[in-house]
């Protein structure tokens, strides 16, 4: 490993931590003296995982639809700026914050009509997430709500096929709200980190 400045020290330290105190560091239960208790542990951390990453997914596409709006109503200013006027911040809070995920899509696809696949995404998102954030055991929920093209997305394989399937539709909101450049320098940085 690289060597790391003083904070990025201290965040790998405080992410470890933080990993160890929600109860999500693997090799700490592995080594528990109840064998019958790790099988349960390690699908608890599994699911709370997934449920982190989906619902962080959900916040960032929900901020996408939010930003394609405010864009729309105000114009490609720096978001910075305009929230510092009482007109910004009204709209913000009085009319973005009261719209659900479906309704900021149904908006943005007025304003501009919104690819049937990246429209199928954002509501299979807005379906797994609303199971994920209501039910502390979502898979037992009626309706395989937890499920995404036949594959359980609390699995490796049904996780990487739902993420897979979302880049595309995170790239056209992205390309959207922020342009192609935008787009494709945060693309870059994701393709990195795989």
């Amino acid at each position: 490993m690289s060597t790391l400045t003083a904070k990025q020290k201290k965040l790998h330290d405080e992410i470890h931590a933080l990993r160890v105190y929600l109860s999500l560091d693997e090799g700490a239960v592995i080594d528990l003296a109840d064998r019958t208790a790790v099988t349960p542990y390690l699908e608890s951390m599994r699911r709370d995982i997934v449920r982190g990453a989906i619902l962080s997914r959900y916040v960032f596409f929900d901020e996408l639809l939010s930003d394609i709006a405010c864009i729309y109503f105000f114009g490609r200013r720096d978001f910075i700026k305009l929230w510092r006027t009482k007109k910004f911040k009204r709209f913000n809070y009085y009319v973005i914050e009261k719209l659900s995920l479906l309704h900021k899509l149904d908006l943005v696809g007025d304003i501009k009509p919104v690819p049937k696949d990246v429209q199928r995404y954002v509501r299979t998102l807005n379906d797994l997430r609303n199971a994920l954030a209501h039910s502390f055991y979502p898979e037992n929920l009626r309706g395989n709500r937890t499920r995404y093209k036949d594959t359980d997305v609390f699995t490796l394989d049904g996780f990487k096929h739902f993420s897979e399937d979302g880049k595309g539709a995170e790239e056209c909101l992205l390309r959207r709200a922020f342009g192609k450049r935008v787009a494709d320098q945060i693309n870059h940085v994701h393709d990195e980190d795989s």
